[in-house]
């Protein structure tokens, strides 16, 4: 990142009876993290510089820098801080007037949301280390823009923040859903339409060697199970319609029988496989779940149009067994006994 600045100054060696001058502006050439690096044009008659800065009590009092050359790195700035910085030129230990002076207040965005981590603490309550602070599958930079000066307010009444709340007109929907789904997010009156779209996991395409078996337990008295370890490629799709876009999430009423037979990869749409850890609550008992890593406990949301779309299911570990699955755009609705 470059920082140019039109001012030109020129730089009086004192007590040298000589004058000299930048042909070019001191400025930032580089930032990385909380790491500035400076650049400037050489001096002819000088022998070395120094780097000065300070925060906003206007001393430059001590260097931060020395040395021959015409650039230099200061490392481990406070985030969230202004700086001023200015360099001198040196001749025989004699200093030269100020250069033009460059300011910069560092902002660094650990989760990449568009907000920085000092705005986040200190004005948001958002999560620098997380994108989505409160899981609504809208990042927190884009639902800054959404709300605009609303960010503070509390549509629902709820106690909590529209920028924080997971549902802000308390409607049963995210605000991630209806944000990508056209609707308002702050009008509880206009909302999609609940869409639950179950169907039997036997019921798709199944490739070898996942295979659908029989248990007198399941929906509909069959499952789908991946038996061999040392085969690979099994898998099964599934092709359904969805009549509103939005997000959507996967549930599967499934058996993990143990940490080495507990997980799927799941895909939509033919995208990346995402790991999906079973974990209903008990070994080798039905249990719905969400599918999502085990690792965070959230569910992997899908955005999907409306229209066709394709449910791929893959083997990941063996004797994982999956009896039946619900696609929904409800984030509040959770699936009981064998479904609907």
């Amino acid at each position: 990142m470059k920082i140019f600045l039109v001012v030109m100054k020129k730089i009086l060696l004192l007590f040298v009876p000589i004058t000299v001058f930048l042909s070019s502006c001191f400025f930032i050439s580089h930032v990385n993290a909380v790491d500035l690096t400076f650049a400037w044009d050489s001096v002819l008659e000088s022998d070395s510089y120094r780097l000065y800065y300070h925060d906003n009590d206007g001393s430059y009092t001590t260097p931060a820098w020395e040395g021959s050359e015409t650039t230099c790195t200061i490392y481990n700035l406070n985030n969230g801080t202004a700086y001023y910085f200015i360099v001198r030129a040196v001749n025989g230990g004699i200093e030269s007037c100020n250069s033009n002076e460059v300011f910069y207040r560092l902002s660094v965005d650990t989760d990449e949301d568009c907000v920085c981590d000092s705005d986040e603490i200190t004005i948001y309550g958002t999560d620098p280390n997380n994108s989505d602070t409160d899981r609504d599958g809208i990042d927190d930079g884009t639902e800054l823009s959404y709300w605009g000066s609303q960010w503070c307010e509390d549509i629902d009444g709820d106690g909590v923040i529209n920028l924080l709340d997971f549902d802000s007109d308390g409607d049963g929907f995210s605000d991630g859903t209806e944000y990508y789904g056209g609707y308002d997010a702050g009008d509880a009156e206009d909302m999609p339409v609940a869409e639950k779209i179950y169907f039997e996991a036997e019921s798709g395409y199944i490739q070898h060697p996942m295979v659908a078996t029989s248990d007198s337990t399941a929906s509909s008295g069959r499952y789908i199970v991946m038996p061999d370890s040392s085969a690979s490629g099994g898998y099964a799709e599934y092709i359904f319609d969805v009549a509103s876009p939005g997000n959507y999430i996967v549930w599967g009423l499934a058996i993990a029988t143990s940490e080495y037979g507990d997980s799927f990869y799941v895909s939509m749409d033919y995208g990346e496989d995402i790991r999906w850890d079973v974990v209903p609550g008990y070994y080798n008992i039905w249990g719905w779940d969400q599918a999502g890593s085990a690792s965070n406990g959230d569910p992997i949301i899908f955005y999907l149009d409306a229209g066709e779309h394709t449910l791929i299911v893959k083997q990941r570990e063996r004797w994982t067994k999956l009896d039946k699955i619900l696609v929904t755009n409800n984030p509040n609705y959770a699936p009981t006994e064998q479904g609907e």
